[in-house]
Formats: C-alpha cells, sequence, structure tokens
C-alpha cells in the first residue's frame, strides 16, 4: 500500500470456546489478555496464565492446605484425652510429721494419680488415730486422705481383728445389696478396709457418681466413704443394661 503503510494478515484459530489471533512466527512477539484471563502468544499459539488468575489460584490452594492442616489438627485433638496431672508427692512430709508425733506405726501410701493419700496400720487409741488424720490432711492439701488405721488397745490385737474382719464382711454384704437394688452393681466396684469404703468403676453421670457415694455413707459401719468412681459420659446407664 501507499503512503509507508504496511499490510498485515492475521489468521483467527478458534481454541474451545476462545478465539485467538495468529501472526507470523517472524513477527515480533507481543501478548494480548482475552477476556481478561488469558494471554496468548501469538508466534507460537502459546497460551499462559494471566497474573490476575495465577493469583487466584495459589490464593485457593493455599486455602485448601490449610483447610486440610485444619481438620487434621482438630480430628487429631478430639481423639486425644487430656490427662491430670499427678497431685504433688506429699508422702514424705506426711510420714516425717506422723513420725515426729510418735506415730511410727501408722503406714503412709500416697496414689498421685487418684489424688489420695491412704493411712494405714494400728495405733492404740482413738485420740491418735484422729491426730494421725489430722496432721496428714493438713498436709495433704486437696487430696483425699483415707484413713485406714485399725484402733487396736495393748494386748487385744486378736480379738480386735477379728471383730474388724465381721465388720468388713457385713459392710461388703449390705453393700452390695444396695448397689444391687439402685441397678448400680455393674458400675460400681467397691473395697472396704476398717470401715473404710473404697469406690471405684464408671458411671455415666455425676449425679449416679454421687447416689453411689450416698448409699455407702447408708451403710451400717461405715467410717468413711472415699469417691473414686470416674464418669464417662459415653458410658451407658446401669439400668440401660
Amino acid at each position: 500500500m501507499s503512503g509507508g503503510c504496511e499490510t498485515r494478515f492475521y489468521t483467527r484459530r478458534m481454541v474451545g470456546e476462545r478465539a485467538i489471533l495468529l501472526r507470523p512466527s517472524n513477527a515480533k512477539q507481543a501478548k494480548l489478555g482475552l477476556d481478561g484471563h488469558v494471554q496468548d502468544d501469538w508466534a507460537g499459539g502459546a497460551r499462559t496464565p494471566a497474573p490476575g488468575r495465577a493469583n487466584w489460584r495459589n490464593k485457593m490452594k493455599t486455602r485448601l492446605l490449610l483447610c486440610v492442616v485444619a481438620l487434621f489438627t482438630i480430628g487429631t485433638m478430639a481423639g486425644c484425652k487430656t490427662t491430670p496431672s499427678p497431685s504433688p508427692d506429699v508422702s514424705g512430709d506426711v510420714r516425717k510429721s506422723l513420725d515426729q508425733a510418735g506415730l511410727k506405726d501408722v503406714t503412709v501410701n500416697e496414689d498421685r494419680d487418684k489424688g489420695i493419700v491412704t493411712l494405714g496400720g494400728a495405733v492404740d487409741n482413738a485420740n491418735a488415730k484422729t491426730q494421725a488424720e489430722t496432721l496428714a490432711k493438713s498436709i495433704a492439701g486437696t487430696q483425699v486422705v483415707a484413713d485406714e488405721i485399725a484402733v487396736i488397745p495393748a494386748g487385744q490385737a486378736k480379738d480386735v481383728n477379728a471383730v474388724n474382719r465381721d465388720l468388713d464382711a457385713g459392710i461388703e454384704k449390705n453393700l452390695d445389696a444396695v448397689l444391687i437394688l439402685n441397678k448400680m452393681h455393674h458400675d460400681v466396684k467397691y473395697a472396704v478396709k476398717n470401715g473404710v469404703v473404697t469406690l471405684s468403676g464408671g458411671v455415666a453421670s455425676e449425679d449416679v457418681r454421687d447416689q453411689a457415694a450416698q448409699l455407702a455413707t447408708g451403710v451400717p459401719n461405715v467410717h468413711q466413704v472415699v469417691n473414686d468412681i470416674q464418669v464417662t459420659k459415653d458410658r451407658k446407664a446401669s439400668s440401660g443394661q
């Protein structure tokens, strides 16, 4: 054409639903953004993602990764149960305090996981038994002090021990009957020593746990109830078994 004008011929080609323009490969390459998403390389027909779409894809990948991590974390936390920290070790201090009070025959056993300090052994009078319990409670803090100390006056060990065994056996029979009557015998376990009843096992609610302790307290000759029953939310109630 005249006037220094150059005539160029372009070819239109359909790619999917897009129309791209092709021009001779020896021409200078340029990029044209069609619909604001894709830029086409006219020289070779190569298509490269536009910056906007590339950023969008990166954001979607990041969000997907974050979702996967979040779901994994939630699943892990749901499958884990929090374990309470053990109670502080007080057995040494209790032992020292008892020795200083002349109560060397009283034994000390601490279960730090359950938070229970158990006193055992024997003393020759009720006042000594009370003193030992008071000393232990002053040191145990929030832990439960189970006083299983037997009171055995001098020279009466054989008779007193026989009486204590009979009393404990009677407590066991009566407590067993009460638990059966209230349909708790499958879930609630117990041990009896010198008039102290220790309850264990698992129940479905705090109300059932408290009820078991009240029932045990009402049994004749029971001096103390240590309630170590655990509440298991997903456990079926005894009445449903």
